[in-house]
């Protein structure tokens, strides 16, 4: 079976598991998801589907309107203003 087929069984089971919503923003008052709420799931599906899941992070991130963007994303944003 392709990857692609693996990933589309694993993103339904996912969808298919109860997660709840452990994280409160007291402040605006929601419930969110946290890493730990959805994490361990998804590695037991992915492990059942023969996947591993892997979390990459770029060197240099940098700080732009309250978002993070890579050192790439940041030299496109600079060629885009170029031509504007």
């Amino acid at each position: 079976m392709s990857v692609h087929k693996k990933l589309m069984q694993a993103r339904v089971k996912i969808l298919d598991t109860k997660l709840e919503k452990t994280g409160h923003n007291k402040f605006a008052g929601y419930k969110y998801f946290e890493l730990g709420d959805f994490l361990p799931p998804a590695q037991r599906i992915f492990n059942d589907l023969g996947l591993c899941g892997v979390i990459s992070y770029t060197e240099l991130n940098i700080r732009c309107s309250g978002k993070y963007l890579t050192k790439e994303l940041r030299q496109i944003i600079k060629e885009i203003r170029y031509y504007l």
